[in-house]
């Protein structure tokens, strides 16, 4: 189960409506087991995790300083997406369109942010074409690491504001049923959208599904090698040894010298 109540709402409203003003996507779900039924059911779902996190925000969360955050974290990642989509401002219909995400907009902003930006990472790693027209390979990376480094950072704080410190249990007793349920939902149209559009990777993007070739986006810090991969463990077993390449900080040759060096 999805960690973010914030992330499976923001994938359904991206699913939704993607489907509601794209009708040539609706068209081929259709075809493949997508049907009034089964999109009624997430509208349902996404009326009742918003209700919870009104209820959990507003009734439960006591410190207000973390809302505060979110609408922060929340701006940084909007200002990046209209960088992005200023980056993809040289393509042409439908995939300009579908990267500039002017359809997809819901009354709560941080979701609808959230959601933009699901959907330009997801069509930008699942299209090889796409990337080489948008630009330097370089450039493209990079903007699409800044991209995935402040989408994590707002659902990071997005799921501190429903972890209140007080009444723990209450907030989850609300929170993780439908958050169960909203990831159900997402596991059963995205293999609907997989088996539909598994052939057209821009598409199926658009609903922020990744396609099996899509490009890894690797983690990110100011003070390591970034690995596309998001490698997790040491290149080597135990201390690495003395580099030349290394700061002389901790050498003893400088007034910030606090130990014998890297070792």
């Amino acid at each position: 189960m999805k960690d973010s109540l914030y992330l499976s709402l923001a994938e359904v409203v991206l699913f939704l409506q993607t489907v509601d003003h794209r009708s040539d996507i609706r068209a081929v779900l259709d075809s493949a087991g997508y049907s009034a039924a089964v999109h009624a059911e997430g509208v349902a779902l996404l009326d009742r995790g918003r209700e919870v996190i009104v209820e959990v925000v507003e009734e439960i969360q006591t410190d207000t300083t973390v809302m505060h955050l979110v609408h922060a974290a929340a701006t940084e990642l909007e200002q990046w997406v209209e960088i992005a989509r200023f980056a993809s401002r040289s393509l042409h219909e439908p995939e300009r369109g579908l990267l500039a995400g002017r359809d997809i907009h819901h009354e709560d902003h941080t979701l609808s942010v959230i959601a933009h930006a699901l959907r330009f990472l997801a069509i930008a790693r699942n299209s090889e074409e796409l990337r080489g027209d948008l630009g330097d390979a370089r450039a493209l990376a990079d903007l699409l690491q800044r991209g995935n480094t402040l989408l994590v950072k707002a659902l990071r704080l997005a799921r501190g504001s429903l972890s209140p410190k007080l009444r723990m249990d209450e907030a989850r007793a609300l929170a993780d049923p439908v958050n169960r349920q909203t990831t159900e939902w997402l596991e059963r149209v995205g293999a609907i959208g997989q088996r539909a559009l598994g052939n057209s990777p821009v598409q199926l993007g658009a609903l922020g599904l990744l396609a099996a070739g899509a490009a890894p986006l690797g983690g990110v810090a100011g003070n390591v090698t970034r690995h596309e991969n998001a490698q997790r463990h040491a290149p080597v077993d135990g201390p690495s040894p003395a580099d030349p390449g290394w700061s002389v900080g901790r050498q003893g040759r400088n007034r910030l010298n606090v130990g014998r060096g890297f070792h």
